[in-house]
């Protein structure tokens, strides 16, 4: 055997030593880190938590749930979430106000009953008060003090806040108690403003005697004044002369001035002056605005536009150009004095 073949044997033999070795330590190490490391590899019941991923589930449970979401309420306006309150700003000034619970920015009207009549666009006018969104006549501070609604035409104030007094007229005539003279008949006259006789008539007590009507025949109006009784009644005289005249008591029987007496004492130069009065009422609001009605002094009327409230002329005063008007509402005498 050659050197060079010995050599290769034995540098096999130790090769396959040193291998051997390896082995040895690579086990004995393998050993040592599984006891060093070891590893729980039973299997456990109990949940486990991880921080961050828990919280993730539970947003997204959270979110995938229905939620009924409430706006907040100020009266009857409501608001949207995630929105600011709603601040105006007076010019000149340099506080903001909250119009949903600020002060009055037209007083005395609060802003809060502009938002729950639907009048929120007028609220940035400076003539918000005497504005008329519904067109009935009346400003909106006139439907706030009488409690209506300023957005519907057919709810509004009473109509005689806007009834004017127009126009006046008269009917004037004067009756004359002429004679005694032949009793039980009397004799009476009416003459017109102008002095022309109308009629003359011969009266008995409880007889009636006609209407006075200038151009026209007496006979169509028998039945207006109704001759009661003739007496004596003293007087004196501008010198001081005490003397008993005679005296008609007369009674209107005209429905509108039914129990007026007038106390006529004879002669010429002592007529009862007769005056029938009528005025013209225009009504400014409501359906028939611009609507103008005549009305004779005592007769009841209603206003148009408003077929339910009926109203008496009480009186009518030509000097002082007023009228005075009454009539029932909610149980309660109310009057009124109108005057041109």
């Amino acid at each position: 055997m050659s050197f060079s073949e010995k050599y290769d044997k034995v540098a096999l033999a130790v090769g396959g030593i040193l291998g051997l070795a390896g082995l040895g330590v690579g086990a004995l190490t393998y050993v040592n880190l599984d006891e060093t490391y070891k590893v729980d590899t039973a299997v456990s019941s109990n949940k486990v938590s991880v921080p961050g991923v828990d919280q993730s589930l539970e947003l997204e449970a959270y979110l995938n749930e229905n939620h009924e979401i409430k706006r907040p309420k100020v009266g009857a306006q409501n608001f949207d979430l995630f929105v600011a309150p709603e601040l105006w700003l007076k010019s000149g000034d340099t506080t903001p106000i909250d119009i949903n619970a600020g002060p009055p920015i037209h007083p005395p009207i609060p802003n809060t009953w502009f938002l729950e009549n639907g009048l929120a666009d007028i609220l940035r006018f400076s003539d918000a008060l005497t504005q008329d969104p519904d067109g009935d006549g009346f400003t909106i501070r006139e439907e706030f003090e009488a409690k209506t609604n300023p957005k519907d035409p057919n709810s509004h104030p009473l109509l005689i806040a806007k009834l004017g007094l127009t126009g006046f007229s008269a009917t004037g005539y004067q009756l004359v108690f002429s004679s005694d003279d032949m009793p039980p008949d009397y004799t009476f006259k009416a003459l017109a403003r102008n002095g022309a006789t109308l009629w003359r008539e011969d009266v008995k007590v409880d007889a009636t005697m006609p209407t006075p009507k200038e151009g026209k025949p007496a006979v169509q109006d028998p039945g207006r004044f109704k001759l009661k009784e003739v007496t004596k009644k003293e007087f004196e005289s501008k010198t001081g002369i005490k003397e008993n005249e005679s005296v008609a008591i007369v009674e209107d029987l005209k429905p509108t001035k039914a129990g007026t007496i007038y106390e006529i004492r004879k002669g010429n130069k002592y007529p009862a002056v007769i005056q029938d009065k009528s005025v013209e009422l225009t009504i400014s609001a409501g359906p028939k605005s611009g609507e103008t009605i005549k009305v004779e002094e005592g007769k009841t009327f209603t206003i148009p536009g408003d077929d339910k409230t009926v109203y008496t002329l009480e009186t009518v005063d030509l000097k002082s150009r007023s009228a005075i008007l009454k009539a029932e509402i909610d149980g309660k005498n109310r009057t009124w004095n109108l005057s041109k």
